[in-house]
């Protein structure tokens, strides 16, 4: 995988000596002032940011994380959706580590992740996947959607496949809720849904099979949706925008998220986290004892998780080397939801279980 940005930092301007503020990147009324249609550019914008595309893609592309995600809905089988996009992407290739981390409930510190090593006779470079969409269609939530909805291009892409094999994607997808707290960018994203329909009727084209997608202005941190309601949720820079606040609610926030996330998904549903914040570092780490894992043991009732972290390994200088590590850059956490097992179902309440990390490096 490749990062395509990163959430800016204080700079200079060329033409200016003094530093820039950073951008309230957690604040609603920064997104509802990036995304306001009637405002071509804000002072705090143009002045303090780099002039962003208009439809940004934070991190990561879809096209980059279709093959990752079409798996977990489709399964393992051979299918033209997943081969093409994984052919687009030949150059990525795949193998997994033989470590595993250990998280604990409480992550005070960065050592309560533990790392060790295990002897395994199954092959780690092999991860099967069954398909959530194997017993029926799936409800996929994206939190913080923006104005370039990955939810949306999910569904396109399983549209696609549908249509490859003459099967009704609805049958896959049940629906797709890409939400926002912004309302300015979700009113901007119904227009365009509803350019686009009246487009296809003038011109007669009407696909006939379609995944029905729906956008909301919502706040995260209370999602109006019942427990277990959902087989996929997508997060792509929510939790790192909400985690820049400057109030130092942060990461109150973002547990918030976590755990209305935890909530809502299915037993066998997955969380997509797309971080900056990657846990082949130790302040990636520290995210996920801090607020990642107090989120999930929350919001996740009778329950268990496990994780895989998806992205690239960091080169660490040898001891004559004086530079800093290479940052991995963003990742993929893939947060699966299990049940527990009687055994843990009896010793739950009095010492919660480590939550498994199993690393997939590119």
């Amino acid at each position: 995988m490749e990062s395509k940005t990163d959430i800016p930092r204080k700079r200079k301007l060329s033409s200016e000596s003094e530093e820039l503020p950073t951008p309230a990147y957690g604040t609603q009324e920064y997104w509802d002032s990036r995304y306001d249609k009637n405002q071509s550019t804000s002072n705090d914008i143009s002045r303090s940011e780099e002039a962003p595309d208009p439809f940004h893609s934070w991190y990561f592309t879809a096209e980059e994380l279709l093959p990752l995600l079409l798996p977990l809905i489709l399964g393992d089988d051979d299918n033209e959706c997943v081969k093409e996009i994984e052919d687009d992407n030949a150059d990525e290739n795949e193998d997994c580590d033989d470590n595993d981390n250990n998280i604990v409930n409480d992550g005070d510190d960065v050592e309560d992740a533990e790392e060790y090593d295990e002897d395994d006779d199954d092959d780690d470079s092999a991860i099967i996947r069954v398909g959530l969409a194997k017993n029926g269609p799936i409800s996929v939530l994206e939190v913080g959607c923006g104005n370039c909805p990955l939810g949306r291009d999910l569904a396109m892409s399983v549209e696609e496949h549908g249509t490859t094999i003459d099967q009704d994607p609805s049958g896959i997808i049940r629906k797709v809720i890409c939400m926002d707290y912004s309302k300015n960018v979700i009113d901007s994203m119904k227009e365009e849904q509803k350019s686009k329909k009246i487009k296809k009727v003038t011109s007669k084209i009407m696909e006939k099979k379609q995944i029905p997608i729906f956008y909301e202005v919502v706040d995260a941190r209370q999602l109006p949706y019942g427990d277990e309601s959902f087989e996929m949720i997508l997060e792509k820079g929510t939790l790192d925008a909400m985690l820049s606040d400057e109030d130092g609610n942060g990461p109150k926030n973002c547990r918030m998220i976590v755990s209305e996330c935890a909530r809502v998904l299915a037993i066998g549903g997955y969380i997509i986290i797309i971080s900056h914040l990657n846990a082949r570092v130790d302040s990636g780490i520290q995210w996920l004892n801090d607020v990642v894992v107090p989120g999930l043991r929350e919001g996740g009732k009778n329950c268990d998780f496990q994780v895989e972290v998806h992205g690239n390994e960091v080169s660490t200088p040898s001891d004559d080397e004086e530079e800093s590590p290479e940052s991995p850059g963003p990742c993929v956490y893939m947060i699966e939801k299990i049940p527990l097992s009687k055994e843990e179902k009896k010793t739950i309440q009095s010492e919660p279980s480590t939550i498994p990390l199993k690393f997939v490096t590119y």
